[in-house]
């Protein structure tokens, strides 16, 4: 579907939990962005449509203190931006 609307930039945005250093945390969560990029271009989509981050511990899916291990935190979002032309 994606692969078929060229126009569509895709954002990969990769996040971590407030367990540990937030630098640590900031390249921490630019690994499985970079994955599911990969993952993206091997099923065909340009490398030049998406656009990746590491965003660590910001814009957590489940608040939490600073130094707690959340998995609900931890995770890869892919976002679609039709808009694009």
């Amino acid at each position: 579907m994606v692969r078929d609307a060229p126009h569509v930039m895709i954002e990969v945005g990769g996040y971590t939990d407030t367990a540990g250093d937030a630098k640590v945390n900031m390249e921490l969560s630019q690994r499985p962005a970079e994955i599911m990029a990969d993952l993206l271009i091997n099923d065909a989509i340009a490398a030049n449509r998406i656009n990746l981050h590491g965003f660590g511990k910001i814009h957590l899916a489940v608040e939490t203190p600073d130094n707690v291990s959340a998995p609900k935190n931890r995770r890869v979002v892919i976002r679609l931006d039709p808009n694009t032309s």
